[in-house]
């Protein structure tokens, strides 16, 4: 049978009133007293009623994270992290998995109201508007990860997709590579419109004609991008470097040309995106762009605490854009 606070208070020979007031760390208490109070809860494995004290609070220290599974590595720091300082300030964590579907992840969004948590973290798939409606209508904080959206003044934390495309880039001109081919495998994401653009500018700002950077939509698989690389090589239409949406995807443009024995980066060079741990042990080792995945994690569950706290006027908006750094190596 569970341990009441009355069954403390009988114990203590005070008031449950007194043991409230210890519990929940009340000042107006005496320090002796509520030392008492806390060792005989201790003892007697007494364990709090969440439920009953979420509504006197109407707070459940329960936070939601959409995100499209964790089975990327960087999806596994972002959680870590948020997880890491969600724990310190005493809040849960439920985990809904969108993998990567708009319908799912508008179904998690219109459940979030019913669950009682008290916050959201997303990192939203941007198909479709119908996400934008259902935000509209959240009465609880919530901070984008990594995207964001032109439709709706929120709190974001974000890598800076148009300075890491860029930095690529212009390694790849600086090396001479003048047919660059970036293969994009969310198009219709800011993450990939961004990185786009960055491209696009990098080519501009070094005076070279736009055709220098192509891009080509590609499915997000490693297999997509093997027979991409087998289609151009038969097709005689290999670019001089490939810039890959991630390094995962690299492997599969990198297994095509080690297979039809075109030399790396002597033949075509190739990039790629986010400095996974595999990344520096590839054959040669890959050149990719590196974002801070842990610091993003870290500080969006920093502000949506912030804002369930109310230590920041809801009207505030902090919208941070964290800088990603080239990690040149022998790809390139």
């Amino acid at each position: 049978m569970a341990v009441t606070i009355k069954d403390i208070a009988a114990q203590a020979g005070v008031s449950a009133i007194t043991v409230s007031r210890a519990l929940n760390d009340k000042p107006d208490i005496n320090t002796d007293t509520k030392k008492r109070i806390l060792a005989i809860a201790d003892e007697l494995g007494y364990v709090p009623n969440e439920l009953a004290k979420s509504l006197v609070t109407r707070r459940t220290n329960v936070i939601a994270i959409l995100m499209p599974g964790v089975s990327d590595l960087l999806s596994t720091e972002k959680l870590d992290a948020i997880n890491a300082v969600c724990f310190d300030a005493g809040y849960t964590t439920l985990f809904c998995n969108t993998k990567n579907s708009a319908a799912i992840e508008l179904e998690f969004l219109r459940q979030i109201q019913s669950k009682r948590v008290d916050g959201l973290l997303m990192f939203p798939t941007q198909r479709g508007r119908d996400y934008i409606a259902e935000l509209q209508k959240l009465t609880i904080p919530y901070v984008f990860m990594n995207r964001f959206s032109n439709e709706l003044d929120c709190d974001y934390v974000k890598n800076d997709n148009v300075y890491g495309s860029y930095i690529a880039v212009q390694h790849l001109l600086e090396k001479g590579y003048r047919r660059i081919n970036y293969l994009c495998a969310r198009p219709h994401t800011t993450t990939g419109l961004e990185r786009v653009t960055g491209g696009c500018n990098a080519v501009k700002d070094a005076g070279f004609p736009e055709n220098v950077f192509t891009i080509t939509h590609i499915e997000e698989s490693i297999q997509a991008c093997y027979d991409l690389v087998q289609a151009h090589a038969k097709a005689s239409d290999l670019p001089d470097a490939y810039m890959v949406w991630n390094d995962t995807l690299a492997l599969g443009v990198q297994k095509a040309l080690l297979e039809l024995e075109i030399r790396i980066p002597q033949d075509v060079a190739l990039v790629g995106y986010d400095d996974l741990v595999f990344a520096e042990y590839m054959v040669p080792p890959l050149t990719t762009v590196k974002q801070q995945n842990y610091e993003l994690g870290e500080q969006a569950a920093e502000i949506l605490i912030r804002k369930i706290e109310k230590k920041m006027p809801p009207e505030e908006k902090m919208q941070i854009e964290l800088k990603p750094q080239l990690i040149p190596r022998k790809s390139t």
